[in-house]
């Protein structure tokens, strides 16, 4: 039997199903990632359901739960927040779909974590709000704080081979996917998988550590990095489509 349950979440992707029907996936508060049925959704004229299950909006919806079934059914949604600065601007859209696909990929179903919820409610505010066109540095800091919270968190401080302290003074600071970041004296013998320029490792690090950071234009090579770090410990995903497509 079917339980009425409320939850907040973030819709991060919707498909159609059937004629008049959406399944969302909501990336909720309580639950983690949950896929849900709205039904009707795409009738016009019928409700006022489908204006409200935009993907990146933040709802409240009542659902009729069943632990053992796939797919919850919606009963009631109310719309907390359809985010209108971040659809009419195109750079925003871009790097919060990405935050949807990251979401999308690596959370998993029934998946709680607080911390990343409200950390992702977070961040879309600070998009929504933003005036200063800081679209890329807001997605890395984002996209640290979402790959600490998933199990593939970066020491910036520390060899991963040795456990000496980095030195930053280094014209060149080498990376290995697998170890991390290497000091001078480990990268004689070791395999590198990226090279950080002395300007590139101080951005990275005050983007990781929450400081302010004097010059952007490194930004892109700092998400390429991400992307391809995440995809070496995670072979299936595939990169952020939406980088692309804007």
């Amino acid at each position: 039997m079917s339980e009425i349950k409320k939850t907040s979440g973030i819709i991060i992707r919707k498909i159609p199903f059937s004629d008049s029907s959406l399944i969302l996936s909501l990336y909720s508060r309580e639950f983690g990632k949950l896929s849900l049925i709205q039904k009707g959704a795409l009738r016009q004229g019928k409700n006022k359901i489908g204006s409200k299950i935009d993907t990146l909006n933040h709802i409240e919806a009542v659902i009729y739960y069943k632990n053992e079934r796939d797919i919850q059914l919606i009963k009631e949604v109310e719309l907390v927040n359809y985010f209108p600065s971040i659809k009419g601007n195109l750079e925003k859209l871009k790097y919060c779909s990405a935050i949807g696909e990251l979401l999308n990929f690596f959370i998993m179903e029934n998946y709680e974590n607080e911390e990343l919820f409200q950390g992702t409610l977070k961040i879309l505010s600070r998009f929504e709000n933003s005036t200063i066109n800081d679209e890329a540095e807001l997605f890395i800091r984002y996209f640290l704080f979402f790959i600490r919270h998933t199990g593939f968190e970066i020491n910036f401080k520390k060899c991963g081979i040795c456990n000496n302290y980095i030195d930053s003074d280094f014209d060149i600071i080498n990376f290995n996917f697998e170890k991390g970041f290497i000091c001078t004296h480990c990268s004689q013998n070791s395999f590198h998988s990226f090279q950080f320029s002395k300007e590139l490792f101080k951005i990275i690090t005050c983007l990781n550590f929450k400081k302010e950071i004097h010059s952007s234009k490194e930004l892109n090579n700092i998400i390429k990095f991400l992307e391809q770090y995440i995809r070496y410990h995670v072979p299936e995903f595939s990169g952020l489509k939406s980088l692309k497509m804007f």
